[in-house]
């Protein structure tokens, strides 16, 4: 149990997802050199929950000339750690999502914001996902 100083300390502290973060904290403060293409994006269940897929477009659009989020986005089945033991959950609820993705072409990248989910959705659609951070990162670089 907190209490005193530590109470008061924890009481001041904001906690944020990474696409708030991202949107809120550091987006207007990055030069972007945007590239040309498509990246493909996978909102995770706490991206949907809180309202924040097209946080997570807009922030992938600084970066990127075209962003795809599937027809059939969803909840990836990894459940935590759920799909380390039970591939077969993360392969059932991921297959209309995995069918889209698999139809695209010439995409860039594919990004999502939990790195489970990442791994879930990576082995059900056959493709890299990484953390939009990635993207941001690379976008937001100086030119040489």
């Amino acid at each position: 149990i907190l209490e005193g100083d530590s109470l008061r300390k924890w009481k001041q502290l904001t906690l944020y997802d990474i696409v708030e973060y991202l949107d809120e904290k550091v987006v207007d403060r990055l030069s972007f050199n945007k590239q040309e293409g498509t990246v493909v994006c996978h909102p995770t269940c706490s991206t949907m929950k809180m309202e924040q897929t097209s946080q997570l477009e807009s922030i992938a659009a600084h970066c990127v000339e075209k962003v795809i989020v599937p027809n059939h986005h969803g909840c990836c089945g990894f459940a935590g750690d759920r799909g380390l033991y039970y591939p077969e959950l993360t392969s059932a609820a991921s297959a209309r999502e995995a069918g889209d993705v698999k139809t695209y072409k010439d995409v860039l990248g594919y990004y999502s914001t939990s790195k489970t989910c990442e791994i879930g959705i990576s082995d059900a659609t056959g493709a890299p996902y990484q953390s939009i951070v990635f993207l941001v990162e690379r976008a937001s670089r100086p030119q040489n």
